[in-house]
């Protein structure tokens, strides 16, 4: 095998977990009790092909590199360093061989074969998780090559079928077959089952690459068919595509990145941004995924990173991806240049997978609250809207940064990716959404002591006679009252202040 290394690529599927820890439909469950990461993680452990492991930041000097990059309460959004009750965030890995591969079947275009590196995955407190997939590709180092391994490799799921056939989806975009070589086992994945037809509650088949990683018992599962208590739901909250990341190295970025004109042997850059670049940045296979030159232009100058632009190193960040390019690693070594290549797989794998949690994280709150509004009026919304405002708290306060570094290039670049998903502004409409589920609690807690103190009225006029010394042998000088039903009095008092008070404990048990 060539050992040059000429790209690195990691894609990313996050997803939606919810523990079954009863018999009843998923949204009657409370939501702290669907998002039980020890039971998750027991499952896992029992089932799953990755293993729990945790960070050791003694283990090489990358790892230590990694780790003090970061804010010490960023941390412990990224790393698995404690006890499970301890830890925001549970990390499972599976470090693949020389001989591992993550095989790429295009139709009529034949293979491509990269090293699988590893399969990783983050798991949160929020309900939600990271699976990666990290690829190296010692084989290509053709710019169009590159393009089809992130068009292609990142698929999940057809994006549409005609004629009741694959045959279209494939000449645009969907591989022929994906297979994954892992250890003694191969997995492959054709799609074909999309044909077979779709039931309600199974509208997303997950590909084999993505189940086994699960296990192939019964823990976890994937359509409302197959839900039962002490078992696992997996859900996707994105489309067809994984999320992909990264970094490719050409001795001539700076010509594949900007447009140029040679005139007398040299070559002239101006502002202009290749078209190559935005296929690059925005997943497509060939060239650029619209007809407008000024447009791709403006998108091109929202998203791209130019900071080491004159040393032909670019970085493109939007809501799908984050790539660099740059000189290979070799002229990177030789002008003194870090290695972008490594830093990809931490740092800023590190970044991609907190802010990918984060806007999973926001998706899977506004689905609970969307749920836990059609249930007002009813009975368990005070309960049910508190449990959900205390977790999304502890997310804003735990998960949510304005910064994650003190270093200025990943200020900039943590900006752009919280611009690019939207971040700030998702979680600004999703603290208005939940307050407005409180303030139809608080008016609905308020009819209720409206309610009781009506209630009690007679109750307190009564008790206020008593104050005044009104029941005595003296002022009870009746026809009707004497001195033996007296005790009769005082004993229907106490049971109107029984019930009264029992009435108090069941409405604000309510």
């Amino acid at each position: 095998m060539n050992r040059e290394l000429h790209s690195v690529h990691s894609f990313m599927f996050p997803f939606r977990w919810d523990y079954l820890a009863a018999d009843k439909r998923r949204e009657k469950i409370p939501f702290s009790e669907r998002v039980d990461v020890v039971s998750f993680d027991r499952l896992f452990t029992e089932q799953g092909l990755l293993r729990r492991k945790t960070y050791h930041l003694g283990a090489d000097f990358n790892h230590y590199n990694e780790y003090t990059y970061f804010h010490s309460h960023v941390r412990k959004a990224l790393f698995f360093t404690r006890s499970l009750a301890e830890s925001d965030v549970i990390y499972y890995e599976l470090t693949g061989n020389d001989t591992d591969y993550y095989k790429i079947h295009i139709r009529d275009e034949g293979e491509l074969e990269l090293h699988l590196e590893s399969i990783c995955m983050h798991i949160y407190k929020t309900g939600v998780g990271i699976l990666t997939y990290n690829l190296q590709n010692f084989t290509y180092p053709e710019k169009e090559t590159i393009l089809k391994i992130n068009e292609f490799g990142r698929r999940l799921y057809p994006q549409f079928i005609s004629d009741n056939s694959l045959d279209a989806t494939r000449k645009a975009f969907l591989p022929e077959r994906l297979e994954l070589k892992i250890g003694h086992r191969i997995i492959q994945e054709d799609y074909t089952r999309y044909l077979e037809g779709l039931q309600p509650g199974r509208s997303f088949i997950p590909p084999a690459f993505v189940e086994e990683v699960f296990g192939s018992g019964e823990g976890f599962v994937f359509c409302r068919s197959d839900e039962k208590k002490g078992r696992v739901r997996i859900s996707k909250i994105t489309d067809d595509r994984m999320f992909f990341l990264s970094w490719y190295g050409n001795p001539k970025s700076r010509e594949l990145t900007i447009d140029h004109v040679k005139w007398n042997d040299r070559t002239y850059y101006d502002d202009t941004y290749s078209p190559w670049w935005y296929a690059y940045i925005f997943g497509d296979k060939q060239g650029p995924s619209l007809a407008n030159g000024g447009l791709m232009q403006k998108y091109l100058e929202e998203v791209t990173y130019e900071r080491w632009r004159d040393y032909g190193t670019l970085f493109g960040i939007t809501r799908d991806s984050f790539v660099i390019v740059s000189d290979t690693l070799a002229g990177l070594k030789r002008n003194g240049a870090p290695n972008l290549s490594l830093h990809t797989q931490t740092l800023y794998y590190q970044m991609a997978v907190l802010c990918l949690a984060q806007r999973a994280s926001i998706l899977r709150f506004s689905y609970e609250a969307s749920n836990t509004s059609d249930s007002l009026g009813k009975n368990t919304i005070t309960k049910d809207i508190l449990d959900l405002d205390r977790n999304f708290m502890q997310f804003v306060n735990k998960m949510s940064f304005r910064e994650v570094t003190s270093q200025i290039q990943g200020i900039e670049i943590y900006d752009m990716f919280q611009k690019a998903m939207n971040i700030e502004k998702e979680i600004q409409e999703l603290k208005n959404q939940v307050s407005e589920m409180h303030d139809y609690v608080n008016t609905v807690e308020q009819a209720n002591i409206s309610r009781i103190a009506n209630w009690f009225l007679p109750v307190s006029l009564l008790l206020s006679f008593l104050g005044l010394g009104i029941f005595t042998k003296e002022n009870l000088d009746l026809p009707f009252i004497h001195e033996l039903n007296l005790p009769f009095v005082w004993l229907g008092l106490l049971l109107a202040f029984t019930l009264g008070f029992n009435y108090v404990l069941k409405t604000f048990k309510k």
